[in-house]
């Protein structure tokens, strides 16, 4: 049986809420709370969902920029939560972040040559100078970008050019995963379409895990796609099972506020249908029980105010947390 490129089990991220003069823990904020999923090397994989419901946040534990609380994340069989920092950095070299904000991402007192031939030395591929300048340059090219730009800094760069330079330091290594965290959001609409572009033409080097908050987007991209929503995964599925056959009332509601997917007037509709609760949502530190998603759900029964519903497969490769799910 073939190993997943990534299999993800249980994982938990939880922020302690302290108060008083004893600095003593009263609850825990729970920002990644139950993941799992599997992704096979040349499927790549996305998950959706609001502003703050913790894509950025599952990014980081994945790639261990943030220590998860507990779970395993397994890169080619191997859990690189307890690794320790010298067996980490050994393993690094096969997965790569590229972050959401291009600039806040690239050192802006280094030159772009220099920064892409970094992940050359620290990891200690390659020792020439001579090789390094020409992979560099390679790469740039690659990207889209020119040999000229070897001697620029970010600042005389672009966004969309930015964004570009991102990716081409997270290809030098070569890597089997690169982990993309909102990797359009910060580029405006005419440059967007150029990158995507581009990650369509590199595809068949490497494997792809996408955040994003536009559904179209990981349905040009994605094998599979995750629908996230107050940190956890509420469906999960093919791609395009998710986007016209999503069993979860919340998925509906994306769906149906995308206007590449619905067009201006049904979503301007669907816009208007969406459900405000009368009463104040919960803070998310003091959440009651049942489903999260019940204030705003119109499908809700009795069983949601009391029991959260767990990830259930409802077809072959489709798994939906709902009590109630949407039937065709």
């Amino acid at each position: 049986m073939t190993t997943p490129l990534l299999e993800v089990n249980n994982l938990n991220k939880y922020l302690p809420i302290k108060q008083g003069l004893l600095n003593k823990t009263v609850g825990y904020i729970k920002l990644i709370d139950d993941i799992s999923f599997k992704m096979n090397e040349g499927q790549s994989f996305g998950y959706i969902g609001e502003t703050g419901c913790g894509k950025t946040v599952l990014a980081y534990c994945l790639s261990r920029i943030y220590q998860p609380t507990s779970g395993e994340v397994l890169f080619m069989g191997k859990n690189i939560v307890n690794m320790k920092t010298g067996e980490l950095n050994k393993v690094r070299k096969d997965f790569q972040l590229v972050f959401q904000d291009p600039l806040q991402a690239l050192p802006p007192f280094i030159k772009i040559g220099d920064i892409l031939e970094e992940p050359l030395i620290v990891q200690k591929i390659e020792h020439n100078k001579k090789k390094r300048y020409e992979k560099a340059i390679n790469t740039l090219e690659k990207v889209g970008l020119q040999a000229d730009h070897y001697n620029r800094f970010p600042r005389q760069l672009s966004g969309g050019q930015q964004q570009r330079v991102g990716i081409a330091r997270a290809l030098m290594l070569e890597p089997r995963l690169i982990i993309l965290d909102q990797p359009l959001s910060a580029l405006d609409v005419s440059i967007q379409a150029q990158v995507l572009n581009l990650f369509k033409d590199l595809e068949q080097e490497t494997t792809y895990l996408i955040t994003s908050n536009n559904l179209s987007v990981l349905r040009q991209m994605c094998h599979q796609t995750a629908v996230m929503y107050l940190g956890r995964f509420v469906e999960i599925g093919l791609t395009e099972t998710v986007c016209v056959r999503h069993a979860h009332p919340y998925t509906k509601m994306l769906v149906d506020t995308i206007p590449d997917m619905q067009g201006e007037l049904q979503k301007e509709r669907a816009l208007d249908n969406v459900k405000i609760p009368d009463q104040d949502l919960p803070d998310v530190w003091n959440m009651p029980g049942g489903c999260p998603y019940k204030y705003l759900c119109e499908r809700k029964s009795e069983i949601c105010e009391n029991e959260y519903p767990a990830l259930t497969e409802i077809e072959p490769e489709h798994l939906v947390a709902c009590h109630n799910p949407i039937t065709y």
